[in-house]
């Protein structure tokens, strides 16, 4: 598959037992991997976006954006940060940083999400509240080593930055946590979070044979990363990793590339795999 032909646009039901049952039905667009770059143009990622937006049967709550949004360039992809950022939905768009994303100019990438008024989330916790609702969106940023995870979560969920609310832990606040590596959901899971968003795999980008209700994608991914694609559980926390938008090369077997509508029920029910 090329990275100019279309993502597909994916429902997913999460089953998560601890959910507030304030957020029962919260809808999350989980968008990940764009590689903007030599396989994917900003005017295809512009256009995707579009017709996503155009095909939306209900309200968006977030928009959650789980890294690479680059490729192997630092370039000028202010128009897509800005349509991302100016997504509609009810808390608005949210980001973290990708491997991809700093591999050239980390500072730079950070100007341009800051200059599109991009929620750009660098080991840190905030705490919003619309109308009641309130939700804990916590951004962990890229670490190359996996072991370090556990350190970057437990930095991220106890700072607050000056827009976040000061009081204790709200119990009754759906807590998201992003992460663009999903080897952090162990540590996430171990520290309560309900729901992970993550991407990096690709869904393994090369697999013999696609996930089934009762299998997950056996591949690459699977031989590479211990939760490559698809809805995981620990506990009461759950992990959706996305195969994301874009790719490292220009095709994919059996792991089409997409973009994820996830919507969050607070139920004791299996989850299954896609």
């Amino acid at each position: 598959m090329t990275g100019s032909r279309h993502p597909r646009i994916v429902d997913r039901t999460i089953h998560c037992p601890n959910w507030p049952e304030a957020h029962d039905g919260f809808r999350i667009a989980h968008l990940s991997d764009f590689h903007i770059g030599e396989l994917l143009t900003i005017d295809d990622a512009l256009r995707f976006l579009d017709e996503f937006h155009d095909r939306l049967d209900s309200p968006i709550d977030l928009v959650a954006v789980t890294g690479d949004i680059l490729d192997f360039k630092t370039i000028d992809c202010l128009p897509l940060l800005q349509r991302l950022s100016g997504f509609p939905s009810v808390f608005g768009t949210y980001a973290v940083l990708g491997n991809h994303d700093i591999l050239v100019d980390r500072g730079s990438f950070i100007e341009m999400c800051a200059s599109a008024g991009l929620n750009l989330l660098v080991d840190e916790r905030i705490h919003l509240d619309i109308e009641g609702r309130a939700i804990e969106l916590i951004g962990i940023d890229w670490v190359r080593k996996q072991t370090d995870l556990a350190g970057h979560v437990r930095k991220a969920m106890v700072v607050n930055n000056d827009s976040a609310n000061q009081s204790p832990t709200n119990q009754e606040a759906a807590r998201i946590l992003l992460a663009h590596h999903p080897s952090v959901f162990r540590a996430a899971a171990a520290r309560h979070a309900h729901l992970v968003l993550s991407g990096h795999t690709h869904g393994g980008q090369l697999n013999l044979l696609q996930p089934t209700i009762n299998r997950s994608a056996i591949g690459l991914g699977t031989l590479a990363h211990r939760y490559s694609w698809g809805i995981y559980e620990s506990g009461v926390s759950r992990l959706h990793v996305t195969s994301g938008i874009g790719s490292w090369f220009p095709f994919r077997v059996k792991c089409p590339s997409e973009i994820a509508v996830l919507t969050v029920r607070r139920s004791c029910e299996p989850n299954r795999n896609l």
